[in-house]
């Protein structure tokens, strides 16, 4: 019995002692995995070329400028025709070409600048294409001077145009109208200080109105273009109802045809 047990025990023993060798046997090292292939040497890139500079817009013709869509960037050359007063390195130009005019709204203008803006001027000029209340102007812009020509536009009479669709093609052009009868403007006032009547004479526009082929038109005297003591100012100042005049002027739009006045003549 005490052999059989002893030998159960050694059995035992042995068993165990494999265990427990297997268990402390390290693990297989597992083969290694490929080494990663080295990247191909990269190219240096190649040289950045500077961008060509960026040429010019094209001029735009006046036809170009007609047809182009509000708020489209224009740049065009043209004329001095007329510039109203400056402030705050800004004034407004009217100009034209032989073909078609513009109006400069607030367009940039250092003060040194403006002394030069004299009438048959060639400027090069950039801006917005911009509308209000059916004034078509140039907004947002600045002007640089053209050495060169220089041009004055002819007045156009517009007297048989006035009241036709065709007239509008003509906005911002020198204009004139001929045998024209002032009309009353109010209480048998020839004239407005403003165009209710609320200003007072030096510091503000003059508005009248003119019968012309059976119709009323109003026209202004703008006291930023043709300023309060000027010989166009105090002609409209002497005005009666009933005068016939000649007129010349601006054709600028505000629902509908208001021409600024530069000149008048009483026959």
């Amino acid at each position: 019995m005490k052999k059989h047990f002893a030998l159960i025990l050694a059995l035992a023993m042995f068993f165990t002692l494999t265990a427990c060798g297997q268990a402390a046997a390290p693990a297989a090292t597992p083969a290694p995995t490929a080494a990663p292939e080295t990247p191909a040497a990269t190219e240096a890139p190649a040289a950045t070329e500077a961008p060509a500079a960026e040429a010019p817009a094209k001029l735009m013709s006046y036809a170009d400028y007609a047809a182009a869509a509000v708020d489209t960037p224009v740049n065009a050359e043209a004329y001095v025709q007329a510039k109203l007063t400056w402030w705050d390195n800004k004034t407004s130009i009217y100009a034209a070409d032989k073909d078609g005019a513009y109006f400069l709204y607030d367009v940039a203008c250092p003060e040194a600048d403006y002394e030069k803006l004299v009438p048959g001027q060639k400027i090069a000029f950039q801006g917005y294409k911009g509308e209000w209340s059916g004034e078509v102007e140039v907004v947002d812009g600045s002007f640089s001077f053209v050495d060169g020509d220089s041009f004055i536009a002819e007045p156009l009479d517009i007297t048989g145009l006035l009241g036709t669709d065709e007239l509008a093609s003509h906005i911002n052009q020198a204009v004139k109208v001929s045998d024209a009868v002032v009309a009353d403007k109010g209480d048998g006032a020839a004239f407005f200080y403003n165009y209710d009547n609320s200003g007072e004479d030096g510091n503000c526009d003059l508005y009248f109105d003119l019968q012309i082929n059976g119709a009323v038109y109003t026209f202004v005297v703008r006291r930023y273009l043709t300023v309060p003591g000027s010989e166009v100012y105090e002609a409209v100042k002497n005005l009666k109802v009933g005068d016939t005049v000649d007129v010349e002027g601006f054709l600028y739009w505000y629902e509908g045809p208001q021409p600024h006045v530069t000149a008048i003549t009483v026959k």
